[in-house]
């Protein structure tokens, strides 16, 4: 039987790619932090914006019609939706590093960002969440 989680994911992740993209928000954001004039808030925007493209590209990727038997499995899930949610987690902790190191260097503060951890615990809730619908639904999208 043949893996289809590497497309599948391929298939998501540039979908969220080209989301990002188009998104004049998220690109206004990251100009503005890049520039040195980001603040604080906006990272909680950013990370708001890049969420909502990664919840749209997986709700495009993830559905029953690209899926075997209509379902999402335990290792389909754990192999699209972490790897995502890592990927905005690198970003905003990316973003957020800039501004804070931008805020410190403008307040005479030397002492390098920390990067919070990922929450690995919390991502696996949400993917068995998703499993759960799915396995007891009628498709992927949880309806019955």
């Amino acid at each position: 039987m043949e893996d289809i989680v590497p497309a599948l994911y391929k298939k998501i992740e540039d979908d969220y790619y080209n989301r990002v993209k188009k998104d004049k928000s998220i690109q206004s954001l990251l100009k503005k932090a890049e520039s040195g004039s980001g603040t604080q808030d906006e990272i909680s925007l950013y990370a708001r914006e890049l969420g909502d493209c990664a919840a749209k590209a997986l709700s495009e990727g993830l559905q029953a019609k690209n899926l075997p038997g209509g379902k999402i499995y335990w290792n389909i899930a754990d192999r699209t939706i972490k790897p995502l949610f890592k990927l905005v987690y690198d970003q905003v902790n990316a973003m957020a590093f800039i501004i804070q190191k931008n805020d410190d260097k403008k307040n005479g503060i030397s002492i390098k960002p920390i990067k919070a951890d990922f929450p690995a615990e919390r991502i696996e809730s949400i993917e068995n969440k998703i499993v759960y619908v799915s396995m007891n639904g009628d498709g992927a999208d949880g309806t019955r």
